[in-house]
Order: C-alpha cells, then sequence, then structure tokens
C-alpha cells in the first residue's frame, strides 16, 4: 500500500511542527525542576552551618555487664579466627570530641577457652550414657531377672500331658532322625522369660500356622502360646524337668547370662549347674516336646505332613554376628538335638559329656536365623508394607535389641547396624530394685540407641537414608516384644518418630493372623515364632553388617590455579 502523501512524516526536532513544541516544553520542565533541587540542598547547608554542633553525651548510670552465658558464647572463637587474645570481653571505644571525629574502634580479639560448650555438653552426656549402660549391664549381667513367679506344683492332667509328648517326641526322633523334605516346619523362639513354638505348612493354600496351646501352671503371662523359660533341678538324683517335682529347683534366667558371655558362670539357685548347662537342658526337653505334641495332637490337620523338614531357632542379629559367640550357641544347639532322643531321664553328668563332644557344625534340619530375618518375615507379610530404612527394637524380658537395616523388593534387606544389651523388662525391675533410678536406666537404653542409630547415620554407613538432613524420607520404626510394653520402654520408644530424630512417622506393631491362636491372646507375642516357621527360600536374604564395606572418604583433591597462559 502506497504512504498517504497528504500528511508528510514529521520528525522530533522540526521546528514549527506539533512534536517540536513539545520537545521544547519536555526540556524546560526538566531544567526547572533541577534548579528547584539545587536551591534545596544550599539552603539546607545554610541552615546546618547556622547552628552549632552538639557535643557527644557519654552514656550514663551503671556499666551493663554481661551474662556468663553470653560472655562463654563471646568467647568462643569463631573458624579460623586467631585463638590468642588480649582481653576477655569487649573494649570500649574513646569517646568523639566535638570537632574531631571519632578514630573507629578496633574489634578486641576473643580469649580462646580451653573447650567449646557444646562439645564438652555433648561428651558429657556420652559419659553419662555409657556409665548407666555399664552400672546396668553389671547388675544384670550378675543377676537372674525374674519376671515372675514360678509354679510350685502342676495338675496330674497336666503332668500327664507332658510326659506323654516327651516320650511321643523322643521316640520320633530316635526313629526318623532325618527331616521330611514335605514336611512342616517349626519356628522355635527361645526368649528369656518364655519360648513361643509355632508350626506352619509350607507351600499350601490358605497358609495353614498354629500354635498348640501351654499347660495352664506353666503359661507365661497367662498367654497361651508362651511357654515360661524355667527348668527344675532334683539335687538328689540330678536329673532335669519341664515341671516341678518335690525336691526340684527353679532355674530361670539362664538365657541371659548366654547373651552377656557368662554362660559358664554357675547358676545363682544351684552352683553346681552353669547357665549354659541349664539351658541346654531346657532345650532338650523342649525340642522332644514339640515334635511329640504335633504327633499327637496334628495341629494342622488335615493338609499338614506328619513329620518335620525344619526347626528353625532364632538368635539375636549381634549374636549372628559374632563369630564366637555364634559357635558357642551352636554347640550348645548341637548338643541339646543330640540329647533329645534320650531324655526319658536326662541327668546332669550326661548332659555334660554330650556338651564334651558336640561339634559346633549343625544338623542339617536345624537353622540358627536372626531373630531379625524372622521378624522381617513377619512384618513383610503385610502387603502395604514400606520400602526403605527401619529401625526395630524388640524389648524382652533381659534384652533390648535394636538393628537398623534397609528393606528392599526381591526379599533383600540389608542390615547396616546391630546391638543387644541387658536393657529389658526384666532388667529393669531387677535395676529398680537395686537402686536404679528410671534416668540412669533410660541413659543406658539410649547409649544403645545412639550405638546403633549414631553408627548407621554416620558418613560411613548410610547417611543419605537414615541421617537428618540427607535422607529423602523418615525412618519407619517397627517395635516387637512384650517389654514394649513397660511405662520406662514405652517412654523410650515413643520419643523416638521426631523430625529430628528418626522423622514423624508413626511406629508399627505387626502381628502374626489371628488364626495362629485357638484360644484368645496377644498374637503380637508370637511374631518371632510365626517369621520362624518360613522356608529357606522364604526368609529375606540378610546382608550382616560385617559383610558391608564402610563408605570410603572422599580423596580431597587440591585446588591448583591454571593461568591462562598455560591453556
Amino acid at each position: 500500500m502506497s504512504r498517504n502523501h497528504r500528511f508528510p512524516k514529521a520528525r522530533l526536532g522540526d521546528l514549527g511542527s506539533a512534536l517540536g513544541d513539545l520537545k521544547r516544553t519536555l526540556i524546560k520542565s526538566e531544567a526547572a525542576a533541577a534548579e528547584a533541587r539545587r536551591q534545596k540542598e544550599a539552603e539546607e547547608k545554610r541552615r546546618a552551618a547556622s547552628q552549632p554542633e552538639r557535643p557527644v553525651q557519654e552514656p550514663t548510670g551503671p556499666k551493663p555487664k554481661l551474662t556468663a552465658a553470653a560472655l562463654d558464647r563471646l568467647n568462643t572463637p569463631l573458624q579460623g579466627e586467631a585463638k590468642e587474645g588480649v582481653a576477655e570481653g569487649l573494649q570500649r571505644a574513646a569517646p568523639a570530641t566535638p570537632h574531631k571525629a571519632a578514630e573507629a574502634a578496633k574489634p578486641a580479639a576473643r580469649s580462646a577457652p580451653a573447650q567449646k560448650p557444646r562439645v564438652a555438653l555433648a561428651d558429657d552426656h556420652a559419659k553419662l550414657r555409657k556409665s548407666a549402660a555399664d552400672r546396668v549391664r553389671a547388675l544384670v549381667g550378675g543377676s537372674t531377672p525374674s519376671v515372675e513367679e514360678r509354679p510350685h506344683s502342676i495338675s496330674n492332667a497336666s503332668k500327664a500331658v507332658i510326659d506323654r509328648a516327651i516320650a511321643a517326641g523322643s521316640g520320633i526322633l530316635r526313629d526318623r532322625p532325618e527331616p521330611d523334605e514335605d514336611g512342616y516346619i517349626i519356628g522355635f523362639d527361645f526368649g528369656t522369660s518364655s519360648l513361643k513354638v509355632a508350626y506352619r505348612q509350607p507351600y499350601v493354600a490358605d497358609d495353614p500356622v498354629a500354635v498348640i496351646p501351654v499347660p495352664d501352671e506353666l503359661r507365661s503371662a497367662e498367654h497361651p502360646g508362651l511357654w515360661q523359660s524355667v527348668i527344675w533341678y532334683h539335687l538328689g538324683n540330678e536329673e532335669f524337668s519341664l515341671y516341678p517335682v518335690d525336691g526340684a529347683i527353679a532355674l530361670d534366667g539362664f538365657k541371659t547370662g548366654l547373651i552377656a558371655g557368662h554362660g559358664s558362670n554357675p547358676m545363682p539357685q544351684v552352683p553346681q549347674v552353669t547357665r549354659a548347662e541349664a539351658a541346654t537342658a531346657f532345650l532338650a526337653l523342649q525340642f522332644a516336646y514339640m515334635v511329640g505334641a504335633y504327633a499327637l495332637e496334628q495341629p494342622l490337620n488335615p493338609v499338614g505332613a506328619d513329620h518335620f523338614v525344619l526347626i528353625n531357632i532364632g538368635i539375636p542379629v549381634a549374636v549372628r554376628d559374632d563369630k564366637r559367640a555364634f559357635t558357642e550357641f551352636s554347640r550348645l544347639v548341637t548338643a541339646a538335638y543330640a540329647l533329645a532322643p534320650k531324655v526319658g531321664a536326662l541327668n546332669l553328668q550326661a548332659l555334660r559329656l554330650e556338651m564334651a563332644a558336640a561339634p559346633s557344625t549343625l544338623p542339617p534340619c536345624l537353622q540358627l536365623v536372626p531373630e531379625l530375618t524372622a521378624a522381617i518375615a513377619g512384618y513383610a507379610a503385610d502387603p502395604m508394607v514400606q520400602h526403605g530404612a527401619h529401625i526395630l527394637i524388640d524389648v524382652g524380658a533381659s534384652t533390648l535389641d535394636i538393628v537398623s537395616f534397609n528393606l528392599q523388593a526381591q526379599l533383600k534387606a540389608s542390615v547396616f547396624t546391630a546391638g543387644v544389651d541387658l536393657f529389658g523388662a526384666g532388667a529393669l525391675e531387677v535395676a529398680r530394685s537395686a537402686g536404679v533410678d528410671d534416668t540412669t536406666f533410660t541413659r543406658a537404653c539410649n547409649y544403645l540407641f545412639e550405638d546403633v542409630y549414631g553408627k548407621a547415620k554416620s558418613e560411613t554407613r548410610a547417611p543419605s537414608l537414615f541421617k537428618p538432613g540427607r535422607r529423602r524420607m523418615p525412618v519407619q520404626l517397627v517395635i516387637t516384644g512384650g517389654g514394649c510394653d513397660t511405662d520406662l520402654h514405652a517412654r523410650f520408644i515413643n520419643l523416638l518418630p521426631q523430625d529430628r530424630v528418626l522423622g514423624a512417622l508413626p511406629f508399627k506393631r505387626p502381628a502374626p493372623p489371628s488364626k495362629i491362636l485357638r484360644e484368645k491372646g496377644d498374637q503380637s507375642r508370637l511374631l518371632l515364632a510365626y517369621g520362624l516357621t518360613r522356608d529357606v527360600t522364604e526368609l529375606h536374604e540378610l546382608r550382616l553388617p560385617s559383610e558391608i564395606d564402610d563408605i570410603p572418604p572422599l580423596p580431597v583433591q587440591p585446588f591448583r590455579m591454571t593461568d591462562k597462559d598455560l591453556v
């Protein structure tokens, strides 16, 4: 389209045009505004020069003093700051005169204290926790926690049931020592205060699982699935029994000595019997009883086999990862299983001979399974289970077990740190009776937790999973064991799911299916026994702490300036 020539193009500077007039008006306005600002500034200078200068007044009244805490913080040297000082506190600058500007006061160097307050405070807390742990451990390790009163007698009917089951099981183990590949699995949870046994037929629809009720008089906490961890020893004939008889003395707390490494120590009730010997006798009689009780009652009928394929015995992760402790416990279990076919009259001399000759290699039908593996098996049965970082706390009668692990898909789990110590529910009662206050016992529990969790979140283990600020998700807390219900342990556990510790994620307390019990009872107490009924292929592949290498520190690369002429 052609240009409209009726209105010729005008430039901004054309004189006589409307745009030219506008430009001249804008220039005049800007010049007037600049002149007005100049006159205002000149007037302010004249007014200031005509007024006399006011002298600087010195502050009056008492000199303010810093508190001791403020002085400590003030005197703490910063990173890179010289530690040598000339004065403590601040030096006041000289007052300025009316006609001379005051010189800038140089900052006073801060004197270096012998130790940083925060580091000292952390060290003090760590020392208190360790001292408390040593004190509680010494008290409980040398004593026998009595969780409940032991029966002095049982009914003739209960005696007949136990004797008949032991005789049947002893005969089966003598005549059919080899396992059946298609047989059932026994989960054997050997606890300090109670024994839990569960039966399961693997690879069968509806997951058949059962617990045979314990005779009433021998139940722990009146729970139908908990057998008191106690055995009776007769001083006259030196024989052991699963129930009280005339002239026999109850021996309990023997597993506490095994965990604490005091298996060779004598039992306080009968000095001629060691803790390891009492534990071996108890396991031998229980092996015979649980095999015979299954044969007589057939709890998995009609799908259950008539013979077992595997007996899984739970042990703490820390014991499983300790070569010496694992070897000693294996020898004890092997001796007990060898004695089971001949426990009709189990005496101390026969027990000692078998223990002296027992190898540390377990029979094919026995397996020592880390309790964490069993707990994971029961916990992971829930389809809504969360993968990722976990802390498991198992509070038993004498022991407190804490484990940090990463739960992965495809039946895999990695254990980064684990610890077990004598800080359980029964240990709490022993400590209280000895005059240990709850603050000290809580510090002992915190000592074990800081040892396990502190190492897990360290830069050499798994900071991306456990360390606050580095992890992407909270750490899932899982609790098991009847000792979780004590007032002290409940407070200890409830303080852990916080942002500055594990993260604000509610803890979980898994439990096996309710069908596992014929009678009413707390199913969560049977979680480990239920998890131990899994076949080898059904259990999680567990990497123990000794099998996981530390993360090596990154090499420090020195900074070197590259000159532009060298490029």
